[in-house]
């Protein structure tokens, strides 16, 4: 099948960069990410904090989000032309912005903010400074992450199309390609397991390699591969993976556009094991059938091949960086003349066979799901099991298949409790442990016997209470002490299971808003010329997801 992609025009020359300094990447667009594509460029901030961020076109703000966690401190700026763009982790806003946000905090009396503007409350012209670069939210080091969207339906869009010039003329690397068996009848030299292939790189970014791998029954392929940049030492994600047999193109990825919604299909792009335990970025050469990503033509197969006997079948796969430059590897596969007998065999029982198109619904006693359609990458043989409840737990620890396989939405997971006492309810929570062997915990609500709550993943899961009070160490403070302006003081707070859920800090009888930094865990607050004066009780309440109350108390003199 021959494969014609349509261009979308875009104005090249409407928007400046948001930074005064060439633009250097630590991440591209549409880049693998945990449990998402990644929406926007990374740019790169010489590693400090404070550097001017301008807008990028005239406009006004539409949104202002401010968060211990995600974005960070972040602006919404919509445009004339139909866009948005978006600057996130920013260290502090500019005038008259601060000022603005800085009285919703009290009005609201809330750090965490998410405000929808009107237009013409803040206007914004193009090059005019609306904040300064940081590291706040869940970002790992200093930088501006910057999104281009599409204002009325919130599509992101790759910001590359739109002018911003970046330094490449560096290949992508290819570090290895793997077959991977596609189900318990699939063999690849004789074996069940998947099989890396040794690769040659030559000059001209060609890779190939000697081995030919004999296959039986559907097997597919997938690939590590990552980009690299003039002058800069970090590794990107690709724009562009293309496979191809002789003419015909089996596979097509390229990283143009999605909807928010559509994040998460980067857990059925990827190897999701592999990202989840080693981190590592493998592109999947497969569209599974529960895979409905639009920047994958839908018009193209599954990719699954699945060779006759004595058949060798040429690969060809192509990968790009957003300015051209690429690099290929080739290699050929061969059908086996049949399978290899005498292996072990793969337990094969299972409780139920899920279609990822259909809605699913299945429960037992003590156990309760229902998933919408859509909501499976594969058709999933799905396995049950049950485990005797340990102590300190109120219910059996349900094994929902395996949390190597991922969800791509919430579903509706009830568990029946067994020896809690009503006085516990309003404590309970459902605790699920992931593929790293972490746990986490989600609130719900109580009907009857049955405790729901909604999940997004699978795993095993068992009922808890939480009745431990929220910590909150202090490690910035001096009883008694005096403060004035620019002064600081900070503690670590952390909950053992269900999670904070708010914290609020008073001088006197006056709320004052103290920043939160969830990547540290730190509360900090900074004296002003607008802190309460005096001789003052310091009060620091904090409350986790179930109502568990702690309370630092100080005395201090503010001046």
């Amino acid at each position: 099948m021959q494969l014609s992609v349509a261009a979308q025009t875009y104005p090249a020359n409407y928007f400046r960069s948001p930074l005064d300094i060439p633009l250097k990447l630590s991440g591209t667009f549409g880049e693998l990410r945990t449990n998402h594509f990644h929406s926007g460029l990374d740019i790169r901030t010489n590693s400090v904090e404070g550097l001017p961020i301008y807008a990028a076109a005239e406009g006004y703000i539409s949104r202002i989000k401010v968060s211990a966690y995600g974005y960070g401190l972040a602006l919404y700026v919509d445009h004339p032309n139909g866009y948005t763009t978006v600057y996130a982790h920013l260290r502090n806003f500019d005038q008259p912005i601060a000022d603005w946000v800085e009285k919703k905090h009290y009005e609201k009396k809330s750090f965490e903010l998410d405000i929808a503007l009107y237009p013409g409350e803040l206007p914004v012209t193009k090059g005019q400074r609306i904040a300064f670069s940081g590291n706040t939210g869940g970002s790992g080091g200093p930088h501006l992450h910057f999104e281009v969207r599409d204002t009325k339906s919130e599509a992101v869009i790759n910001p590359r199309h739109f002018g911003f010039v970046v330094a490449d003329q560096v290949a992508p690397v290819i570090d290895f390609v793997e077959v991977v068996p596609y189900n318990s009848q699939s063999q690849i030299n004789g074996s069940r397991l998947p099989r890396k292939l040794p690769l040659n790189r030559s000059a001209s970014n060609n890779y190939a390699t000697t081995a030919v791998p004999e296959v039986f029954g559907p097997v597919y392929l997938q690939i590590k591969a990552w980009d690299k940049h003039s002058g800069n030492e970090f590794r990107n994600g690709i724009y562009q993976l293309v496979m191809r047999s002789g003419n015909d193109t089996l596979y097509h990825f390229r990283a143009d556009r999605f909807e928010f919604d559509e994040t998460r299909y980067a857990n059925a792009v990827m190897d999701y094991e592999a990202r989840m335990l080693q981190r590592e970025q493998i592109y999947r050469c497969f569209r599974s059938s529960g895979n409905f990503l639009s920047m994958l033509p839908p018009q193209l197969p599954a990719a699954l091949l699945q060779l006759s006997p004595g058949e060798t079948k040429p690969i060809e796969i192509t990968v790009r960086d957003f300015d051209g430059n690429s690099a290929t590897m080739r290699l050929n596969l061969k059908g086996a003349d049949g399978p290899v007998t005498g292996l072990q065999e793969i337990q094969t029982n299972y409780t139920e066979r899920v279609i990822p198109t259909r809605p699913w619904s299945w429960q037992n006693d003590e156990v309760q799901l229902s998933m919408p359609a859509k909501n499976l990458y594969d058709t999933l043989n799905f396995v049950y099991r049950r485990s005797i409840k340990p102590y300190a737990m109120f219910s059996s620890v349900h094994s929902l298949h395996h949390p190597g396989v991922p969800v791509h939405a919430s579903y509706d997971l009830a568990i029946k409790h067994t020896g809690l006492v009503d006085s516990l309810r309003s404590k309970t929570v459902l605790v699920n442990i992931n593929i790293n062997k972490g746990r986490s915990a989600t609130t719900g609500k109580w009907d009857g016997p049955w405790f729901r709550s909604k999940v997004r993943g699978l795993g095993d899961f068992y009922l808890a209470v939480d009745t431990i009070s929220p910590s909150i160490k202090v490690t910035a403070l001096r009883a008694g002490g005096t403060y004035g302006k620019g002064q600081q003081i900070r503690f670590v707070l952390a909950d053992n299971l269900s999670g904070l859920q708010s914290y609020n800090l008073y001088l006197g009888d006056s709320w004052q808003k103290a920043e939160y930094d969830g990547k540290t865990a730190t509360l900090s607050y900074t004296f002003t010329e607008n802190s309460p004066k005096g001789n003052l009780i310091l009060r620091l309440v904090v409350k986790d997801a179930v109502g568990n109350e702690t309370t630092y108390q100080s005395e201090i003199n503010s001046i």
